[in-house]
């Protein structure tokens, strides 16, 4: 059975590929996106706004951005110490014997849609990437699932975290296993798990902890998926919107993270 992860070159995706060969369903192939400097992976790209400290660094800021800025990349490092100190992330850059490796630039290529093509995946499983389009959606057979990190129908689109924690919306910290549709985190439900929040919630280390959720749960979703014994249910309608990355500005960033500094 051909069951393909599309990922990215992060340290949680190798975790999560090592995790679904031994207490999931399996997988033959993984097709990885080449890591992006400084911003690989859910943690690393979550926190674009580092590489804006870096670079502000060299000039005159107001204190209260510099704060916030500062109180960005501390909850950064602090949330990553943290992701790699779980047993989940013990021995990840080991390779997978029998399993192949594929690294591409862009996962909606041409070369994917023509490998998955090739290949006609009983069931491919989505991890970190960019948006997929129908091309690529339309090769597995079984169908396409994705981990979000959001209870759905909230929060849609990228970095949940940041607005769930800029909205004090806790109620809907946690992850969700869908089904792909070609909509954004709109597919059909087959599993959440609310997350829990702990006594001082930022957006790093909501994360984390859901990123570690979703190494431990996914596996065995994907495999009650092909056994028949998870049946996916319709999305509810949501009050929140789709957000995207440059939905974060410098102006929200000061406001939450003005926020975190002041309760640390």
């Amino acid at each position: 059975m051909s069951i393909i992860l599309l990922t990215n070159g992060s340290d949680e995706a190798h975790a999560l590929a090592h995790r679904m060969r031994s207490v999931g369903p399996g997988l033959s192939r993984v097709i990885a996106t080449e890591p992006e400097p400084h911003t690989a992976g859910p943690i690393g790209r979550f926190a674009r706004g580092t590489i804006d400290w870096l670079r502000m660094k060299k000039v005159r800021l107001d204190p209260k951005v510099r704060v916030a800025l500062d109180t960005e990349a501390r909850l950064r490092r602090k949330a990553w110490g943290e992701l790699h100190a779980s047993h989940l992330m013990t021995g990840v850059r080991h390779p997978l014997a029998g399993v192949e490796y594929t690294h591409v630039s862009d996962m909606n290529s041409k070369e994917v849609v023509d490998l998955l093509e090739r290949e006609r995946p009983e069931l491919l499983l989505v991890y970190g990437t960019k948006i997929l389009r129908e091309p690529v959606l339309r090769t597995a057979r079984r169908g396409v699932l994705n981990a979000h990190c959001s209870i759905l129908p909230e929060y849609r689109g990228v970095r949940s975290e940041f607005w769930q924690c800029h909205d004090e919306a806790y109620d809907h910290v946690g992850i969700t296993i869908h089904l792909v549709d070609i909509g954004v985190d709109t597919g059909m439900l087959l599993f959440q798990h609310r997350t829990e929040i702990g006594s001082g919630p930022d957006p790093f280390n909501l994360r984390t902890r859901n990123t570690l959720a979703v190494i431990e749960h996914y596996p065995a979703v994907a495999k009650a998926f092909l056994a028949g014994e998870i049946l996916p249910v319709p999305q509810p309608q949501g009050l929140t919107r789709t957000f995207r990355g440059t939905d974060i500005t410098l102006e929200r960033k000061v406001a939450l993270y003005g926020r975190l500094a002041a309760r640390m």
